[in-house]
């Protein structure tokens, strides 16, 4: 069978002055208008935050390498207004916190290494796990690691990663189970991005 390359679809631009929490119930005392927007150095998510206490939530894309801004933009964005891929659940703001620290820390590795997204082999993300696996984490925060790594790839179309030929998986490791890149080999010419998302 002929292999069939993953074509990226770039998303249409997000305007500068969209509303990040604008599908986010907020709190009563807050005015949507004044609430962050796409083009803010920061996102501030407290309003979104329902329980009593105020605890301060926000995305601080300053502490980001210039060059990766935008895919952590597009990804966070998604997230926060629910245009999710096929089989992705919503997230709580509480979660997407907590997802921005883990995705921020493996982008920050990712430039260290000299590499874009679309570089990032299998074993640069074995290389990865290794070093989240010798933070000693409880189980849970090394999962949210691994699960932080993985949305780059479900919503890779939105945040503009052109991967071209790759997708990502779990698999058996020396480490435990490891999220690796493989080949998009037998994608069909009909099979629409997101069910490829899907299947990550």
């Amino acid at each position: 069978m002929t292999s069939v390359p993953e074509t990226p679809v770039r998303p249409a631009a997000v305007p500068g002055d969209a509303l990040v929490l604008a599908k986010r119930p907020l709190r009563d005392d807050v005015v949507l208008e004044e609430t962050s927007r796409y083009a803010d150095d920061m996102w501030v998510l407290t309003p979104a935050w329902l329980r009593a206490d105020r605890k301060l939530f926000r995305l601080d894309f300053t502490v980001l390498p210039t060059p990766l801004v935008d895919v952590t933009k597009h990804l966070f964005y998604a997230l926060l207004t629910q245009d999710m891929p096929p089989g992705e659940l919503p997230l709580a703001i509480e979660s997407i916190r907590t997802y921005y620290g883990c995705v921020r820390r493996f982008l920050l590795w990712v430039h260290a290494c000299g590499r874009t997204l679309g570089q990032v082999t299998g074993e640069d993300l074995d290389d990865y796990h290794r070093e989240v696996t010798f933070l000693r984490l409880s189980g849970t925060a090394t999962r949210c690691h691994r699960r932080a790594v993985r949305m780059l790839w479900v919503y890779r179309t939105g945040c503009l990663i052109t991967s071209g030929r790759t997708r990502c998986a779990v698999r058996p490791g020396r480490h435990g189970r490891v999220l690796t890149a493989e080949p998009l080999a037998r994608t069909s010419p009909t099979e629409s991005p997101s069910r490829s998302w899907a299947r990550c």
